[in-house]
């Protein structure tokens, strides 16, 4: 293989058009064929990308030895086994979110990809965000002491899904952030969801994670809410930032405020202590972090770990801790709110590393 990693993209509905976007533009892969089953998709794209070939069955793009990788944004339910044999044809492989719809599917794909030595890697793209990046290297430091806890929101008005509920659909992203954030995987989840819109699915979840620590996460998601929201909020026992996605321009705000316990003698002898809680309201700043789409970051991951045999910081392992974390918040909806323990087989197994190579460490989709 040469310097440059010739890939293919299978399906450009919603998702696909940005990929195809970043694998084009980046000097590390050639985008060499888009498949798609609809004539209309593949009529989009070639007014976008007249020069790419375009094919209408993926069985093509896994036989074409000119083809070394290929990157899937199709429905998630044909994530596992489209995977399965693109690995099976000896290809690199890119899995949209969630990697598989099972643990056991994750397994299989993990186990073929290391047999075979190819790269296997899931675009939780969040892991690459400027902002998040910042955030956990100043969380490492102990900029905003103990996290204490923190919430997310990820609403909007649509996009309604049919083919997986709207944990499936949304909540990779967080709780790939939550546990990078954290550097720790949750022990137990609870979680409740309504199908207000008569679908099968669930079209609005509230889901709390559970850390070792006593660190809890919150998640509010939704297809049915009047605003759109991207937000994620760590309080820390010294300081408070909020991470807003929607904000291109400065996506995290830090407030230099907390909650502190003031000892004080109790009464008579003085023998027992008391404590005051004092608010301390302190300034709020933007911190200047420079923007690189997240994208295009982790299209060049993928390129680079193909070419040099590192591990990505995305990797089939985190793929499949995410998944592991869904399918637990699926078993407690449907066990109305029961505390569900998460089991992590991988304890103990080394982490990939924070950041990617040729990236720096602080450097919009569903």
């Amino acid at each position: 293989m040469g310097s440059i990693v010739r890939v293919g993209l299978i399906g450009f509905g919603y998702w696909g058009p940005n990929l195809a976007r970043n694998l084009n533009s980046s000097l590390d892969t050639e985008l060499v064929a888009i498949c798609d089953a609809s004539g209309g998709a593949r009529a989009h794209a070639a007014d976008h990308f007249p020069s790419v070939a375009l094919v209408d069955d993926s069985t093509r793009l896994l036989t074409d030895p000119d083809v070394d990788a290929l990157v899937l944004a199709t429905p998630a339910a044909t994530h596992a086994a489209l995977a399965l044999r693109a690995l099976e044809s000896g290809k690199h492989v890119l899995i949209e979110k969630p990697m598989a719809l099972t643990v056991d599917e994750c397994d299989r794909l993990i186990g073929e990809a290391d047999r075979r030595g190819l790269t296997l890697m899931v675009g939780h793209t969040f892991r690459y965000h400027p902002a998040v990046r910042w955030l956990r290297d100043h969380l490492e430091r102990g900029d905003f002491g103990r996290v204490l806890y923190m919430y997310g929101q990820r609403l909007n008005l649509g996009r309604v899904r049919t083919d997986v509920n709207v944990v499936w659909n949304l909540a990779p992203h967080d709780f790939s952030m939550a546990m990078y954030l954290l550097d720790a995987f949750p022990v137990s989840v609870r979680a409740s969801g309504g199908r207000f819109l008569g679908q099968p699915h669930e079209d609005v979840a509230f889901v709390q994670l559970h850390f070792p620590d006593g660190t809890m996460a919150y998640f509010h998601l939704s297809w049915l809410d009047p605003q759109k929201t991207r937000s994620l909020t760590v309080v820390g026992s010294d300081r408070m930032v909020v991470f807003d996605d929607t904000e291109l321009n400065a996506p995290i705000t830090v407030f230099d405020s907390s909650v502190e316990r003031t000892p004080h003698p109790g009464p008579g002898d003085g023998s027992m202590v008391h404590f005051h809680m004092h608010v301390r309201q302190g300034d709020r700043y933007e911190p200047r972090i420079p923007f690189r789409e997240p994208l295009a970051d982790e299209c060049n991951e993928f390129a680079d770990c193909i070419r040099t045999g590192r591990t990505p910081l995305t990797d089939g392992h985190e793929g499949r801790r995410v998944v592991a974390v869904l399918q637990a918040v699926d078993e407690s909806i449907q066990r109305d709110g029961a505390l569900v323990p998460v089991d992590d087989p991988e304890v103990g197994r080394p982490a990939p590393p924070t950041t990617p190579a040729g990236t720096s460490s602080i450097h919009d989709r569903d």
